[in-house]
């Protein structure tokens, strides 16, 4: 056969298989001359026709004018090529059987299996085809950038699981076409529910990578930020500058002007990150570009399993490729395992599954119900085994009748009497003297709460006497009441924090209590008030974790606890600009300060002072 022949045959049967896949009908009337009837829902894809007729020889095309010449570059074979484009690459193939040696396989099944307090009998063994679908993904990973990965997946069409372990071991079978042999076939999966379990393994497969390239995105879409964001704070801080000077002129355009151009640097800024944040968003997408039907061989052991009156025939699979037993499917809830047991019912199931009745021994699986539990002794009881109350219908073993939940009812309600009785002192505590903040109220009640059983008539005094001296600002009596009840009464934040602030100076024993109440109450502001002040009175090394605890106190300081927020805007300003020397942000801390309390005098002056200052400096 010459080289232009092998093409012809080649090209002849390609079109034809193809066509056929689809549900044409191809009819040869003649040498290398067809006459085809295409499926109405493909003859879009053919320009509207359905009847065409194909000559695939040169002279046979001279021959019949009216027919389609079907050779390199024409024009139906480009449409059929499309075709096969668009509907994906599917075959089937066979495993090359193996020859096994049949006497050896109880042996090596029994070591494998365990059948619990059964008896397994083996019976026969036969050649049985089995399936599997190989599905072939494409997974693309879209963001800033591009990556794409191939998946394959091997779904055993006869437990519906996929298979890693097969999918590793045939790459190094053999294949064939067909299978030569007449064995029967176990029954199958239907191939929509083997692509369902495919491409639920495949989302969970490719979850791992998407956090991977997820993380580098977040770590480049840091660096992108903050190069947008340092951009544009140089630009505001320039306009800023600009802004003081025309303010100081009185420059009411210029002024209107560059307010203008922060808001639009502002919008400008948002639009940019929005833009940077869009373009590195992650996006996957996937496409199945192949399928293959694979059929294997396998030998089919029967084994009758026994348990008293409990029988059933169970299939063992030995699969020859692995050289090993394949796992049974638990009956219940359909997961591969190798240590099985029968329910009392003959249900197949894992150890998962199936329970024991701890007083006659009944198996029984959640598909035949489910073994209840004793309240007392928490023993599994069958339908047979257990007592139920009439009162209060607990579950009960023989063992425990007379336990009964409802039998205690005297002895809950004089726990319940007992319980109320300590709320009311609990209650009658909580009414505190003192005048306190929601945040701070909220935690001396939880301290009440939780230390009831060591506070005494004392506790109620000295708040009543601490009360009176911080009205009338006597800080010596105050100090000396609150030494008192942090003594007596520790681990208290709401007094360690007062205690504190009654102090004007540094002591290595304030810091530690200011720490303390810290660690006891994190979340309160007043803790982190006492905390900066004493940092803030240790001196300059410890300004910058000065002014972290005073963020905090803005941060977690409720609406009735201005005086906390206003005081932590006032000492920031003052550190920034005594010690730093960063005069704008102390304007700006002051400005805030005053704008939370107008009368707050102390940030008035300094304000006045911090503004002379400025304006000295730019004259110079």
């Amino acid at each position: 056969m010459s080289h232009e022949d092998a093409d012809v045959v080649k090209i002849r049967s390609f079109v034809t298989k193809c066509l056929e896949s689809v549900g044409t009908l191809v009819e040869f009337t003649a040498y290398n001359y067809a006459e085809v009837l295409i499926p109405d829902e493909f003859i879009n894809h053919f320009d509207g026709e359905n009847y065409y007729k194909l000559a695939f020889d040169f002279d046979v095309a001279r021959r019949h004018e009216e027919a389609e010449f079907v050779t390199y570059g024409s024009y139906f074979l480009d449409k059929v090529i499309d075709l096969a484009n668009q509907r994906g690459l599917t075959c089937k193939r066979h495993i090359i059987d193996e020859t096994i040696e049949l006497r050896n396989l109880p042996q090596k099944i029994a070591s494998k299996v365990t059948f619990r307090n059964q008896r397994m009998n083996f019976v026969a063994n036969s050649p049985v085809l089995y399936h599997y679908l190989l599905f072939s993904f494409k997974v693309s990973y879209v963001s800033d950038e591009r990556e794409d990965q191939i998946i394959k997946l091997l779904v055993n069409l006869n437990t519906g699981h996929v298979d890693n372990r097969m999918l590793e071991s045939i790459g190094s079978a053999f294949f064939t076409d067909n299978p030569h042999t007449n064995y029967g076939a176990e029954n199958m999966q239907s191939v929509d529910y083997a692509y369902k379990v495919a491409t639920e393994a495949l989302e969970e497969q490719i979850q791992h990578r998407i956090h991977e390239i997820q993380n580098k995105i977040k770590i480049r879409l840091i660096g992108e930020k903050n190069r947008i964001t340092e951009y544009y704070d140089q630009i505001d801080n320039e306009l800023k500058l600009k802004f003081e000077k025309l303010n100081e002129r009185e420059n009411k355009e210029g002024i209107n002007t560059i307010n203008d151009k922060l808001r639009l640097s502002m919008i400008e800024r948002q639009r940019r990150l929005k833009e940077i944040e869009e373009k590195n968003a992650l996006n996957a997408y996937i496409t199945l570009f192949n399928a293959t039907l694979i059929s294997q061989t396998k030998i089919r052991n029967k084994y009758n399993v026994k348990k008293g009156k409990t029988e059933r025939d169970i299939y063992v699979v030995w699969n020859p490729v692995l050289k090993d037993v394949e796992p049974l499917i638990c009956e219940i809830c359909g997961t591969e395992t190798f240590d099985v047991d029968l329910c009392s019912s003959s249900h197949l199931g894992c150890i998962e599954c199936v329970s024991l009745c701890s007083i006659c021994g009944t198996r029984i699986c959640k598909s035949c119900g489910t073994l209840s539990e004793c309240h007392v002794c928490g023993v599994f009881l069958c339908d047979r085994c257990k007592y139920v109350c009439e009162n209060c219908g607990d579950i009960l073993c023989k063992d425990h009748i007379e336990s009964c939940t409802c039998k205690a009812e005297k002895r809950r309600n004089q726990q319940e009497a007992e319980m109320r009785k300590k709320e009311e002192h609990i209650l009658e505590f909580q009414k505190n003297p003192l005048s306190l903040s929601k945040s701070v109220k909220q935690y001396m009640d939880k301290y009440v709460r939780k230390n009831i059983d060591s506070l005494d008539e004392d506790w109620k005094k000295a708040l009543v006497k601490l009360q009176s001296a911080l009205t009338v600002e006597d800080k010596i009596k105050a100090r000396e009441i609150l030494s008192e009840l942090d003594e007596k009464y520790p681990d208290n934040a709401c007094i360690k924090a007062r205690l504190v602030l009654t102090y004007e100076r540094f002591s290595s024993r304030l810091m530690s209590l200011s720490r303390h109440a810290v660690s006891i109450a994190p979340q309160l502001a007043l803790s982190h008030t006492a905390y900066g002040y004493m940092l803030q009175k240790r001196g300059e090394l410890n300004f910058d974790q000065t002014i972290d605890e005073y963020e905090k106190v803005i941060r977690l300081a409720g609406d009735d606890e201005i005086n906390l927020k206003t005081n932590a805007h006032y000492q920031i300003g003052k550190m920034l600009q005594d010690y730093m020397n960063d005069w704008w942000e102390a304007r700006r801390r002051l400005e805030m300060a005053l704008e939370i309390d107008p009368n707050f005098q102390l940030a008035h002056q300094a304000l006045n002072n911090l503004k002379a200052l400025m304006r000295g400096r730019y004259r110079l």
